[in-house]
């Protein structure tokens, strides 16, 4: 099933109406999330300005995309001025396609594959070449000649492919291992236990790592000489305690810094603690704000009207065209009606991808304490290089007190 909320079904100001879709999935473990951060965004969208908002939440099967496009089109008819979701490509394309021929702005929040998309179309989460363009900067960083990909999915290889490029003809071979559906991983991690490499790189869900942490450390592959980079963007946010005595040295990319001024803003105004705002909930506000920033900065400049449309028909928005422009080129002078971005600045470039993207370079402490530490940005203008936080005076230090702190057992003959 699929949950299609409206953001909201009326949105009054002076200049008229304003008509929201939303779409989020409802047969995952990830609905409370969405549903959560429509319902406080919709809050903070209430008490920071003048619109009245009233959501609805609708259910649509998973399966059937032609579904989706009847019930799609079903509340275009009634007024319909942006399309939020869903997540996953089934019902993505045909969403898409109506979207695109009425020139209502469709707003991803997803990882999806298709770089150059419908003008209408703009994706908040960092596109495959983004991703693997840090991966790529990272594993070079780190001066990797080999490694073990553990990955989830064909998808892997399309967020790992700038890295693949990076090998050089003198490198020792990159090994990819899928791990296959689980929940029990010790048969392929006893595999890669053989190989005997100590780099890794570990694409898969969130939800999945600690599990596979627990084996991996159950067949030894958590010692202090073994390495792993993680690409999931929310890996940091997850609750590490239990591996607080493991000196692996684990390195993760995050989109959303948790201790930013907007984060802890939000996190206070949804009452939360801003460390479990997963990255699907950042994206879902900040699409919100790009979108209301845009209709208002627009309604300034002249009367928007959004009108009743049919799918069967030519006819197109009013404001589609002009709206798309507002998004991508923004005047310097606008500022977000809602409180800030959480995932950086949101820009766009032509094909609706995020631009002067910044990643973010987090590892777990050492000592460790579950936590994990900024220690170096990945900006999209600037692909193949890091800017690191963490001096390598700082290294040398916490690398010399990490030795004081081992105790090394000497053998004679």
């Amino acid at each position: 099933m699929r949950v299609f909320a409206t953001l909201p079904e009326f949105l009054e100001n002076r200049l008229g109406f304003c008509h929201f879709v939303a779409i989020f999935l409802d047969d995952d473990e990830y609905v409370e999330e969405t549903t959560f951060a429509v319902k406080n965004t919709l809050k903070i969208l209430r008490a920071k300005s003048t619109y009245q908002v009233t959501e609805h939440i609708i259910k649509l099967s998973k399966e059937s995309s032609f579904e989706a496009g009847q019930f799609v089109c079903d509340l275009i008819r009634n007024g319909v001025s942006a399309i939020f979701g869903p997540e996953s490509p089934e019902n993505n394309e045909i969403i898409q396609s109506v979207a695109a021929s009425l020139q209502i702005p469709y707003f991803q929040n997803s990882w999806n594959p298709q770089e150059e998309a419908a003008t209408s179309v703009f994706n908040l989460r960092p596109n495959s070449d983004a991703l693997s363009r840090a991966l790529a900067a990272l594993v070079r960083e780190n001066d990797w000649k080999t490694y073990t990909v553990m990955y989830e999915n064909e998808d892997s290889l399309l967020r790992l492919r700038e890295t693949l490029k990076q090998r050089k003809p003198n490198d020792l071979s990159i090994a990819f291992i899928c791990l296959g559906s689980g929940p029990d991983y010790r048969t392929v991690l006893k595999q890669i236990k053989k190989t005997l490499d100590t780099k890794f790189i570990l694409d898969c869900k969130a939800d999945r790592i600690l599990d596979i942490f627990r084996q991996a450390k159950e067949v030894g592959l958590l010692k202090d000489y073994h390495s792993y980079i993680l690409t999931d963007l929310d890996a940091h946010s997850l609750d590490w305690s239990e591996f607080n005595e493991v000196v692996s040295n684990i390195s993760s990319i995050r989109l959303m810094d948790h201790e930013s001024d907007a984060a802890k803003n939000i996190g206070k105004l949804w009452r939360i603690d801003p460390k479990r705002i997963k990255t699907r909930m950042a994206l879902i506000y900040d699409a919100v704000s790009v979108f209301i920033t845009a209709f208002r900065d627009l309604s300034q400049k002249e009367q928007l009207q959004i009108k009743p449309l049919d799918c069967d028909r030519s006819e197109v928005t009013e404001y589609g065209t002009k709206m798309y422009e507002v998004i991508k080129k923004p005047s310097k002078q606008s500022k977000p009606l809602l409180s800030g971005y959480l995932t950086g600045p949101v820009l766009f470039d032509q094909h609706g991808q995020r631009r002067n993207l910044i990643l973010q370079i987090v590892e777990r402490s050492k000592p460790v304490d579950g936590a994990f530490r900024l220690t170096g940005y990945w900006n999209s203008a600037l692909p193949k290089n890091i800017s690191y936080t963490v001096t390598s005076a700082q290294r040398e230090k916490e690398l010399q007190k990490e030795i004081q702190t081992k105790n090394f057992k000497v053998v004679s003959k």
